[in-house]
């Protein structure tokens, strides 16, 4: 897959780009499948401060990453993001180390590492390696000299990722809003928010919904996981995001694949009793049998209670949505 197609990708986020240095690649005494991350790319990387203490002089962030070598995909692996201080006055050293042998260890100096978060999944990354002469390489360190800030390391581009910042406002908009009245429809004009506001929007109200209901889906108890923790269990608006639906948690209800798909599509809805209802026209189907024997289910509830989904949001959905199957 070329370059272009890697980052035009919508599920995934702005890359940043970094030039190997002779110690982030094999060609190093001693490397270990390391690549120091600078203090300009951090804001791009999922915080440590939450699991580090004043006495800490390391520690560290497990994430996916999916490698990649000249545009091929090689495996996915679970590497750390992290932090060390030798000396309490050393100044800290943050990394990515454990299992980037594939891209890293074969790699050399001034090849260009592309490093993609992916919008939703806060933990899952891409982490390209472009060796000088292939095919693409040309074409990235164009982009860095007409873009890049700094030739080393930079955006590749002209929008800014979403970064550590952004996803602590939207975690602060997410917890106001959480603290008043449902307001069920977006009042805010989407073109009025950036990118990566929405990325970080988005990212949130997922994180808080499958938090939530225990990564797990409310109709069906079920959540398939990857052996890195990636799960196929998706954060749903109640009232649709293409409606206006707002990003707050009592409009959420964490589902797996297929039963995201049928809520959007209105084959069910939730009734006023909190249990699964499904039009005739739909229970009629005869490939819905599995939905079908769901009927009269309670759903499953988000804990605490106040994230609980709103009766609002389900009659709002009911009126509007699974209406169109009756």
């Amino acid at each position: 897959m070329g370059v272009e197609d890697l980052l035009s990708d919508e599920d995934w986020d702005q890359p940043v780009y970094k030039l190997l240095a002779r110690n982030d690649t094999g060609t190093a005494p001693g490397h270990q499948g390391g690549c120091v991350i600078t203090k300009e790319l951090l804001p791009f990387f999922p915080s440590i401060a939450s699991l580090e203490t004043s006495t800490d002089i390391t520690a560290k962030r497990s994430i996916s990453a999916h490698l990649f070598w000249n545009g091929e995909f090689l495996c996915t692996v679970l590497t750390d993001f992290r932090y060390e201080t030798r000396k309490r006055q050393r100044a800290r050293e943050y990394r990515l180390t454990r299992n980037l042998g594939p891209i890293l260890g074969t790699a050399k100096p001034n090849d260009v590492l592309l490093i993609q978060r992916r919008s939703l999944d806060l933990d899952v990354f891409r982490l390209m390696v472009y060796s000088k002469g292939s095919q693409d390489y040309d074409w990235i360190r164009e982009r860095i000299e007409k873009y890049g800030k700094s030739r080393r390391w930079g955006v590749l581009g002209t929008r800014q990722p979403m970064t550590v910042e952004d996803l602590a406002q939207a975690q602060n908009r997410l917890q106001e809003r959480e603290a008043g009245e449902l307001v069920l429809f977006d009042t805010e004009p989407l073109v009025m928010t950036s990118t990566a506001t929405r990325y970080a929007r988005s990212a949130t109200f997922r994180t808080r919904v499958l938090d939530a209901y225990g990564g797990t889906c409310a109709v069906c108890d079920k959540g398939l996981r990857t052996p890195d923790e990636q799960t196929e269990v998706e954060a749903a608006h109640i009232a649709p995001k293409n409606r206006g639906g707002t990003d707050d948690v009592r409009n959420g209800l964490a589902l797996c694949r297929s039963h995201h798909w049928a809520f959007d599509n209105g084959l069910f809805g939730v009734a006023e009793d909190r249990t699964l209802l499904m039009p005739q026209k739909c229970r009629d189907i005869p490939e819905n049998a599995d939905l079908r024997m769901l009927v009269g289910k309670p759903i499953r509830e988000a804990e605490p209670p106040p994230c609980r989904a709103s009766d609002e949001a389900f009659s709002w959905h009911r009126d509007n949505i699974v209406v169109m199957n009756r």
